[in-house]
């Protein structure tokens, strides 16, 4: 039983489930296709004729505005020259059976050729410049004995032609959902892909149910059957899941709005649902898949891979439910484009404006936005539109939770409260997306635009100014020997430094300990599956880790011996050295804890992981705690803006900052925040009409 056996799919030509070469025959008796096909069937042509082929291809202007090109690819093998043919489809009517190829464009440099025959000289053909990447992907799907009818953005679509790439755009919505099958091309054979393969089949029956889990369900690599973790297929497997195909931004449509996708690594092919099949949670999370996950370039990572994967499935089941008028509990079948944004913010594209652009096919509210699909970048430049979406969707919608949004990149010199898409997240966890988070006890959000889109004035409250900002939590807080031998202990002398400082005055504003309050800050106090946590749960798992660090921290600076214990040699702490370093101190009784028994451990250092990683531990000058961004600093403010979730934290600057003519104090929007003991309205003065005032962003 292959992948779409399991969920009741069928796919031509694909019945065994093992990776194989080139995509599947087509099975059609359509008289266009035929037609076309024995039309074209023979492009071969003398080798004394190649030098005449000096004449660059004209496009012919499309029929209609529903008109297409698709592209006859001409059998072959590997070496040989890509020469097709190039016909005109009316997109609505379609009888014709095609694939349409989804591919990384990479740089844009145009040194490769394809050969398009000449259709007013038989024996002539005549050249269509293409990038090395879509000559690779032609060639590897190309059949070695029958012509492939195909879809490709890059020949399909006359680039140079800015209006029709323009009228075009809007038509790939349906061109990827009526294509009989999606190629996605990934890049060349490389890297032991071949290897990789392999494994994801051996991964199929974990995957699956079929197979049992026997052992830790932590660590993948102590199932039976699989390689060991030196084997090189985890290697090869790790690469694979890092080529930069996972991080576009079309992935969205080309991948979601069609159900016969195959994923191609050079030649071989194999269906999405077996790779995605070959990621359950342990494998996402297991260190032999990513050991070291490339935070200089978070987009390759094989977690933003899996990630990518989980988001597609996520936007497929949408789609799905929109076509069959179906909801579920929590989760709407409408798809807006801001919802979509959000979702696949993680995702990249090498002309920004496609951040937007290529979602406005599968949302449901791009056409009532009047948002215009234009590629001139003298008419439209990034900066512009990405200022009309964000007016367009706050004005439309009233969602303050597009601010959560804003992050501290911002190469195109956007007015602060306007989220560039183009720029990496910097936070994996979204903290407006926390189900039980209601910062402004449910008020109603004002917004106010000005004419030229780069003032937002809402309503707000400034609640407290930040005193003290720590480095990244992910930076400081590592319990590993690795990273504690790397930096000399310092995770342990940043988190004690947090002890201290929580501890200064015994009860926090809430009246809660402080040490439960740290604990429940550094996971938003809130469970993984977005619940608000228990209390006491997570206090007792920060302090395994807490005492998971000091390990870490006594093992560095010797603290620790080899000694024979019972016949057995086992690792002994020397309690009174301990004791002895004021680094310690009163921890020093923990270092012999168990930390793997107590269990709670490493649930609560990934849960720390997902929600503060990349944001900093922010103390406010009434004593307040909470998770800000990375760039947060000292003297910024905390607000709360009527309407939204949570907080936010902002920076004062001078009237003379804005350039505009803006009379009054105005504000930069730094980033979303967690405020303990604010975040489900506690600090609304709901009686108090002079509670909000004017905030202004620019």
């Amino acid at each position: 039983m292959n992948c779409y056996d399991h969920v009741g799919l069928r796919h031509p030509s694909f019945g065994t489930g093992r990776a194989r070469k080139g995509p599947p025959r087509l099975q059609t008796t359509s008289f266009l296709y035929l037609t076309v096909n024995s039309i074209l069937k023979d492009l071969t042509v003398p080798a004394d004729n190649m030098d005449q082929q000096s004449q660059v291809y004209t496009y012919e202007e499309l029929k209609s505005d529903q008109h297409i090109r698709l592209l006859n690819l001409s059998p072959g093998h590997k070496g040989d020259p890509l020469r097709c043919s190039i016909i005109q489809i009316e997109l609505e009517n379609i009888q014709v059976e095609y694939y349409a190829i989804s591919y990384v464009w990479g740089a844009p440099v145009f040194s490769q050729t394809l050969q398009v025959r000449d259709e007013t000289d038989q024996g002539n053909f005549q050249k269509v410049s293409i990038t090395l990447s879509l000559d690779a992907a032609l060639r590897d799907v190309r059949d070695a004995t029958e012509a492939r009818l195909l879809w490709a953005d890059g020949v399909c679509i006359n680039q140079s032609d800015l209006a029709e790439k323009a009228r075009q755009i809007p038509l790939m919505t349906t061109i990827y959902s009526k294509a009989s099958s999606v190629l996605v091309y990934t890049g060349p054979e490389a890297d032991n892909s071949n290897l990789a393969l392999d494994l994801i089949a051996q991964l199929q029956p974990y995957a699956r149910g079929e197979t049992a889990y026997t052992g830790s369900r932590e660590f993948v690599t102590e199932w039976p059957g699989l390689p060991p973790f030196t084997d090189a297929s985890w290697t090869a497997l790790r690469r694979l899941w890092k080529r930069p195909w996972s991080g576009r931004a079309w992935i969205g449509q080309e991948f979601a709005l069609n159900k016969g996708v195959l994923l191609f690594f050079g030649a071989p092919s194999v269906s999405w649902l077996e790779v995605f099949l070959s990621l359950p949670r342990e494998i996402v999370g297991d260190n032999a898949i990513d050991p070291d996950p490339g935070q200089d370039d978070p987009h390759s990572s094989a977690q933003n891979y899996a990630g990518t994967l989980l988001g597609m499935l996520y936007l497929r089941s949408r789609i799905l439910m929109r076509s069959l008028e179906l909801s579920d509990e929590g989760i709407s079948a409408s798809l807006g484009l801001q919802d979509i944004l959000q979702s696949c913010h993680h995702l990249s594209s090498t002309d920004p404006r496609d951040m937007i652009y290529a979602f406005m096919g599968i949302s449901e509210d791009a056409s009532s936005l009047d948002i215009t699909i234009d590629y001139d970048k003298n008419t439209n430049p990034v900066q512009k539109l990405y200022c009309e979406v964000a007016a367009a969707l706050l004005r439309r919608y009233g969602n303050l939770s597009l601010l959560s949004s804003v992050y501290s990149r911002n190469p195109h010199n956007l007015p602060s409260w306007v989220p560039d898409w183009s720029t990496f997240p910097d936070a994996n966890r979204r903290l407006y997306k926390i189900p039980f988070y209601n910062a402004s006890a449910g008020s109603r959000a004002h917004i106010s635009i000005r004419e030229d889109g780069k003032i937002l004035t809402l309503r707000g409250a400034l609640l407290d100014e930040i005193t003290h900002v720590t480095e990244p939590i992910g930076t400081a807080m590592r319990a590993d020997f690795a990273s504690a031998s790397a930096n000399g202990g310092q995770s342990h002398l940043w988190l004690q430094e947090q002890i201290r400082r929580v501890q200064a005055s015994p009860f926090y504003p809430t009246g809660q300990s402080r040490l439960s309050v740290l604990s429940k800050t550094l996971v938003g106090n809130s469970t993984q599956g977005g619940q608000e946590s228990p209390d006491h749960v997570w206090e007792f798992g920060f302090q395994a880790v807490a005492s998971q660090i000091a390990i870490m921290y006594a093992l560095v600076k010797g603290y620790f011996a080899e000694q024979e214990v019972e016949g057995n040699k086992k690792m002994v702490v020397d309690m009174e050295a301990a004791a002895a370093d004021p680094a310690l101190g009163e921890v020093a009784y923990s270092l012999d804890w168990d930390f793997e028994e107590s269990g709670v451990a490493p649930p609560y250092i990934e849960l720390v992981w997902i929600s503060a990683a990349q944001r900093c531990l922010g103390y406010t000058a009434s004593g307040l705690v909470g998770l800000v961004p990375p760039h947060a600093e000292v003297g910024d403010m905390v607000v709360l803006f009527a309407g939204a979730k949570v907080p936010f934290v902002i920076r004062a600057v001078t009237d003379d900052d804005d350039g505009e003519g803006n009379n009054g104090l105005c504000y930069r929007l730094v980033g979303e925040a967690y405020v303990h003991g604010v975040m489900k309205g506690e600090a609304v003065r709901r009686d108090d009409r002079s509670f909000w005032g004017d905030i202004v962003l620019m």
